[in-house]
C-alpha cells in the first residue's frame, strides 16, 4: 500500500493497467466462452490464446 502511494508507484501502476490488464480481460472472456470440451481440450484452447497474444506483443515491440 505505502508503495502504492508513492509517486513512483503510482506511475508504475498506471503502466500496468495499460500493458498487462487489457491481455488479462482478454483471456477472461476466452474462458468464459471455450468453444471445446473437456478440461484437457479447453486448457490447450487458453494456452493457444495467450500464446497469441505472447507473439502479439513481441511483434509490436519489435517493429514499432
Amino acid at each position: 500500500r505505502h508503495r502504492l502511494r508513492t509517486e513512483d508507484g503510482a506511475r508504475l501502476d498506471k503502466r500496468r493497467e495499460a500493458t498487462v490488464e487489457p491481455g488479462i480481460g482478454n483471456q477472461k472472456k476466452i474462458l468464459d466462452r471455450s468453444s471445446r470440451r473437456g478440461l484437457a481440450a479447453a486448457s490447450c484452447e487458453l494456452h493457444l490464446a495467450a500464446t497469441g497474444l505472447n507473439l502479439r506483443k513481441v511483434h509490436r515491440a519489435a517493429y514499432c
